[in-house]
């Protein structure tokens, strides 16, 4: 993005330095635009290796499979998922798959360890003589996995990307005796995705947590930056999202739910009919999203929040 070669050779002796005294890495100091900001800007904002050191002081890691296994973290919430899901175990459990699939035209298939959108993907059931091949393929593909019902959006979520689903990542803390909304930001897929994740190519942008309205830019994870949405159109700095009190109400009633984890990433999509529901909770939530997309650092704030106590 640096055509001059004399700022392209700093900006590369930059990264080094950065990365050696601070900790960052390469795609961080992209992302978070460094070559712009001073020794003292960058301070202010954390990185992936800390964002983990602090993460598992307050949340317990035995824990971190309630949210990381897709199955269990059904199991656990399903009351707020809106969707039906079903875990496929073996070849054996194509009765299960069979009768799922009836009355439905479309499914999610999705592994249920990974993360980041990989391997997740719409499959067609509307030929029901297909449905044995289809079965025995996504067997030999993933050999156990979680198949869903697709979640149709509400409008206003489509018409920022129709392809992709388009979710809001609300973060929760729960101190042990309150839970508040720490903070916000929303993913949206481009044209031909299915998934929102950035690792897909998703344009992140910050989320105002009182009013559910989007309060800056969009951007990706090479730092590119959106004013409006590459294939809609649409401008993504004032955009309202629908029935956003529905949203925090949510977010605050999950915040206690997960034993042993207090700091938690939430996925939230919002369906035609205006209802918010959980696509996935996520232990390890990242800060690409939160500091990005504003281009301001949230460490202290996240220290604070969490009530840290620093190494001297």
């Amino acid at each position: 993005m640096l055509s001059d070669r004399e700022a392209f050779r700093e900006a590369i002796i930059d990264m080094a330095v950065t990365m050696y005294l601070l900790g960052f890495g390469i795609s961080e100091y992209v992302s978070f635009h460094f070559t712009e900001k001073s020794l003292a800007e960058k301070r202010t904002f954390i990185n992936d290796k800390e964002r983990m050191k602090i993460i598992e002081t307050i949340n317990d890691e035995a824990s971190f499979d309630l949210l990381d296994s897709k199955s269990q973290s059904y199991q656990l919430l399903k009351k707020y998922y809106g969707r039906k899901l079903l875990y496929i175990q073996s070849p054996e459990d194509y009765p299960l798959f069979k009768r799922f699939c009836f009355g439905r035209k479309v499914i999610v298939v999705k592994p249920d360890g990974d993360s980041l959108g990989r391997g997740i993907k719409p499959v067609s059931v509307a030929d029901k003589k297909d449905l044995r091949a289809i079965f025995d393929e996504l067997c030999d593909e993933y050999q156990s996995f979680i198949v869903e019902g697709l979640i149709v959006a509400h409008e206003k979520m489509r018409n920022l990307n129709p392809d992709s689903i388009n979710t809001v990542r609300l973060i929760t803390y729960f101190d042990g005796e309150k839970s508040i909304v720490h903070d916000a930001f929303m993913k949206v897929g481009k044209k031909g995705s299915f998934v929102d994740n950035g690792g897909a190519g998703g344009i992140f942008v910050s989320v105002d947590t009182k009013t559910g309205m989007l309060k800056s830019d969009g951007c990706d994870e090479r730092g590119v930056v959106y004013e409006v949405h590459p294939d809609t159109g649409v401008k993504f700095h004032g955009y309202q999202l629908p029935n956003w009190d529905k949203a925090l109400k949510l977010a605050l009633k999950l915040a206690d739910k997960v034993p042993g984890l207090c700091y938690i990433g939430w996925d939230f999509a919002c369906t035609k009919r205006g209802k918010w529901i959980v696509v996935e909770g996520n232990a390890k939530t990242q800060f690409f999203g939160q500091q990005a997309t504003t281009g301001v650092g949230k460490r202290r704030d996240f220290i604070e929040t969490v009530n840290y106590k620093e190494e001297e």
